[in-house]
């Protein structure tokens, strides 16, 4: 089976393919069975990282059965519960069976931070920060996250330039 055979007979919303490989021609061909990328050998580290990123950008969570696909910019934050995670995203609220620091590792950490063992929030959603005997983020939503003690500093050093002093 090619490579391309294979392609065809998983299922795309399942996963996402990159075909590396010094053959052009078959670009069109990848791309036909909902390739994500293709990158053409010899290819930099950058051209490799841009596909990777592409390729975690596309892999879906999946709740049951059926698979959710959200745009990392509609999602406003996460929170663990149990087995499970709760996507707050600008289409609702969804529970995915995941755990928290399995879909931590596929965000970016430049738009996604882990601000408490149980949540993790979409920095660029986040409009304000409070000192309420513990440090809350105020989101784009209303949601209100609180930051655990042992996280604090490192939330404090990357949002508060952009957000300024808590109020409290």
């Amino acid at each position: 089976m090619t490579g391309l055979e294979l392609a065809a007979a998983l299922r795309a919303d399942e996963l996402a393919v990159v075909f590396i490989t010094a053959f052009g021609q078959y670009a069109l061909t990848a791309f036909d069975v909902d390739a994500t990328d293709y990158v053409l050998k010899p290819f930099s580290d950058a051209r490799l990282l841009e596909a990777l990123e592409r390729a975690k950008r596309r892999v879906p969570l999946k709740p049951g059965e059926g698979s959710v696909f959200h745009d990392p910019s509609d999602i406003f934050w996460i929170e663990a519960e149990d087995y499970y995670v709760r996507v707050h995203a600008k289409t609702g609220r969804r529970l995915v069976r995941v755990s928290l620091t399995s879909l931590e590792q596929r965000l970016d950490p430049r738009a996604f931070m882990r601000v408490h063992r149980r949540a993790i929030v979409n920095v660029d959603h986040v409009r304000e920060a409070c000192d309420e005997g513990g440090l809350v983020l105020v989101l784009s939503d209303g949601s209100r996250v609180p930051v655990s003690r042992s996280r604090r500093s490192a939330v404090e050093s990357k949002l508060l330039p952009r957000l300024g002093a808590p109020r409290g």
